[in-house]
């Protein structure tokens, strides 16, 4: 009779780990939405866009993977890039400030442009298995620090001027920014 009763508990306590686990997960899914809602990056509905293409959010740090190469026209991508991470895409959307605002949790937020390089094999039965690879084109992080000091008013009118001078300025903003030249 011991043995049931402690068996019973340990099945118990998975069902609560379970739970816990659930809740986690829902919890960190609900982040991602939001974050992709404050910043207003993606125009095509979720179950349209490509399956990387969205919020991960990892610890105390959320990334935002958009599918965007820098081969054309890299000086506007990059612009963009410091725009839609600081700002928000649209003139409505609350940007990095909104985010750490509403979530104390975060520390980091990193806007990932990537380009996919894909291979085709063909698989016993005759027909193609596509692997898809993400490349990492752009990679830009704001602190919860840097973004405090951001005046959102003033920012927008300095990210709007030429592309050169909108990327000279978006780099002294931000923590890091790396892109593919």
């Amino acid at each position: 009779m011991l043995v049931l009763c402690l068996s019973g508990a340990a099945v118990g306590q998975e069902g609560e780990a379970q739970a816990e686990m659930d809740a986690e997960f829902e919890r960190l899914d609900k982040m991602a939405a939001d974050i992709e809602e404050m910043l207003g990056i993606y125009i095509i509905h979720k179950s349209k866009r490509e399956a990387l293409e969205g919020v991960l959010v990892k610890g105390r740090r959320a990334e935002v993977w958009f599918l965007r190469s820098l081969d054309r026209n890299g000086q506007d991508a990059r612009c963009d890039a410091y725009r839609w991470l600081m700002l928000g895409r649209f003139g409505g959307d609350v940007g990095a400030l909104g985010v750490f605002g509403k979530y104390p949790e975060l520390e980091k937020l990193t806007v990932v442009y990537y380009s996919l390089e894909t291979k085709v094999r063909s698989d016993r039965k005759g027909g193609y298995i596509q692997d898809r690879t993400p490349i990492r084109q752009l990679e830009i992080t704001i602190d919860r620090e840097r973004a405090g000091a951001l005046d959102p008013k003033g920012l927008r009118a300095t990210l709007e001027r030429s592309r050169g001078s909108c990327i000279e300025q978006g780099e002294a903003l931000v923590n890091n920014f790396w892109y593919v030249e």
